[in-house]
């Protein structure tokens, strides 16, 4: 899932969800606070985050003319699909990042057109079969009750990512 990086008033970084469907309005001032709320609520904020799809999975931001910037840069046309990592930060307000960062965790796999298999075992991974999608993209297995504990045996063999179920975000806005 999606999320924002928020910079509170001591330097401290919180996160915030970015729920798939949900429209994320920036306020105008800064001691206001970021919330969810309904369609054409762009007259009260600087600007709204909003999903492309359904999953959530692609973020455009859409502001007034000068009410942000991403990345230090004006946002041409008032409209900018979101990238990871992107810094979002209005006139007067706090730093913003969106990250697409997703943590690990166990869920029945959806399958897919053609088999997957486990990087780590080689097995095929069967639809409703419990595992864990690596931020990079790749499944593994990771079920208890067979002993497919795949995921937690080792890092990705792809990215590297530590096989954790609790080691938490890779990036933070702190390391820049």
């Amino acid at each position: 899932m999606a999320h924002l990086w928020i910079e509170d008033n001591i330097n401290e970084w919180q996160i915030l969800p970015l729920p798939a469907g949900s429209l994320i309005i920036l306020p105008e001032y800064p001691a206001q606070s970021l919330r969810i709320g309904q369609g054409g609520e762009l007259e009260e904020s600087v600007a709204v985050l909003q999903a492309l799809h359904a999953d959530g999975s692609q973020w455009v931001l859409i502001t007034r003319q000068g009410g942000c910037r991403i990345n230090g840069e004006p946002i041409d046309l008032n409209i900018r699909v979101l990238r990871d990592k992107d810094e979002i930060q209005a006139a007067n307000g706090p730093r913003h990042f969106f990250s697409t960062e997703m943590l690990p965790q166990i869920i029945p796999f959806k399958g897919a057109a053609q088999k997957v298999l486990c990087p780590r075992c080689q097995l095929e991974i069967a639809p409703g079969q419990p595992a864990v999608r690596c931020d990079c993209g790749v499944t593994y297995h990771q079920d208890a009750s067979e002993e497919l504990l795949c995921w937690t045996y080792g890092p990705c063999a792809f990215c590297g990512r530590p096989g954790s179920l609790d080691d938490g975000y890779r990036w933070t806005p702190e390391e820049l």
